[in-house]
């Protein structure tokens, strides 16, 4: 009884310094990455922090409409409440232009609430709820998490110091080699009180054959 229980001590404890060595192996140039995300949230005015939500609603209101489309989603859909959770979400989402890209009647049956039900299982590929994260660095260090239909989204994103050619065109000395998710390549996500949104280039795959 003694062995097994001395046994199981060491497995924990193995177990958390596996955790630790694990969470602590960013290199050099994802560790500067990170700081340069945390100096801009820093940096950000913080007098009107909004959550995912009202960040979609606010384009259809304003003057340029980059996600109107998927504000119209998830109305229909009737899940305002995830995207305004206090839950922390991790969600993935696809400009304007890419829908105005898409035969017009796919379109409109995508964002008709008669097809309530099967927006909300093409949403729930592109919302995960997660545990809080400081920065998407330490997001993307994990590599991957589960949507709300429990599937592994996987993450690629790799940072890479800018080549001597480039340096003169450069703002930063480090650059984006690889971000991609599901094999989807995306683009900054941007912070909100409640997670971060992340731009998609393209849907992921499948997603629209709910709506064919």
């Amino acid at each position: 009884m003694k062995s097994l229980l001395k046994m199981l001590i060491l497995l924990f404890l193995y177990q958390i310094s596996f955790t630790s060595l694990g969470q602590a192996v960013m290199d050099e140039y994802m560790l500067k990455q990170k700081a340069t995300q945390l100096e801009i949230l820093n940096t950000m005015g913080a007098d009107k922090p909004m959550n995912a939500l009202e960040s979609f609603r606010l384009s259809t209101k304003g003057y340029a409409t980059y996600f109107s489309y998927w504000y119209q989603l998830i109305t229909a859909a009737g899940m305002e409440d995830y995207y305004r959770s206090d839950d922390f979400i991790v969600n993935f989402y696809v400009l304007d232009e890419r829908f105005e890209q898409l035969p017009e009647d796919l379109r409109k049956r995508m964002i008709d609430p008669k097809n309530k039900e099967k927006i909300q299982k093409f949403l729930k590929h592109y919302l995960c709820i997660s545990e809080p994260y400081e920065t998407f660095v330490d997001f993307a260090e994990v590599g991957n998490i589960n949507n709300l239909n429990g599937e592994n989204i996987n993450i690629k994103y790799q940072v890479v110091p800018v080549p001597e050619s480039d340096k003169r065109r450069s703002l930063s000395d480090i650059a984006i080699k690889t971000a991609t998710a599901n094999k989807v390549k995306f683009g900054l996500p941007f912070k909100v009180t409640n997670g971060y949104c992340i731009l998609l280039y393209d849907f992921f795959p499948g997603t629209l054959d709910y709506f064919k």
